[in-house]
């Protein structure tokens, strides 16, 4: 028997107790099947030394999951923008650089993997059309 792996990747959120202040993060892992349960393993595992529990952040809970780097990469920023727009964000600093190049590829892979296809095609003959 051959066993396959893939490389899984996770967003995940962290409430502060006190403040509610939401933290968003990103984590992967090897996985040996692309399910649910496999993406909260590499969470809780991210989740064990993760630098916000000693500021009174809760357990991390699972956002999203996918093989595709670049949405998760790209769902990670939306989360940190909806959460600063509620002024609720624990980030203190961006998951992608204004100045990333391929910030637009991160964001449109966010939207192909995790949006309803009318906001997909909304952006795209709204905002990147010419």
């Amino acid at each position: 028997m051959i066993l396959s792996f893939f490389r899984l990747y996770a967003t995940y959120t962290k409430r502060h107790s006190a403040t509610n202040q939401i933290y968003v993060g990103r984590t992967s892992g090897w996985v040996l099947e692309i399910s649910r349960f496999w993406a909260e393993k590499i969470v809780r595992k991210r989740d064990i030394n993760h630098h916000k529990n000693k500021e009174g952040y809760l357990d991390a809970e699972l956002d999203r999951y996918s093989i595709d780097k670049n949405a998760i990469r790209g769902r990670e920023q939306q989360l940190i923008d909806s959460f600063k727009t509620q002024n609720r964000s624990g980030n203190e600093i961006n998951g992608i650089s204004q100045r990333n190049k391929k910030r637009l590829t991160y964001f449109l892979a966010a939207l192909a993997a995790f949006s309803d296809i009318a906001i997909i095609l909304f952006v795209y003959f709204y905002f990147l059309k010419s």
